[in-house]
């Protein structure tokens, strides 16, 4: 079986062009799955490096410009 590259979430949101605050929404969203956790309470999730290169902006769910998400701006 071929050894799979993995990036560190910051890495990967760099990979993307969006923060990690971005990219793990994204993950919490189901666009992108890790493929491992780092052990502890803190541990970093890690991503295949083909599947962060395959996501595009375009493939994120969209974001509510300020004051379209119905809170006072």
């Amino acid at each position: 079986m071929p050894k799979t590259e993995t990036v560190p979430t910051a890495e990967a949101a760099q990979i993307v062009g969006k923060s990690v605050k971005t990219f793990l929404r994204w993950k919490e969203a189901g666009r992108i799955e890790p493929v491992a956790k780092l052990p502890g309470l803190r541990g970093a999730y890690l991503f295949d490096r083909s599947d962060v290169e395959a996501l595009t902006p375009a493939d994120a769910p969209s974001s509510p410009s300020p004051g379209e998400d119905g809170a006072a701006a």
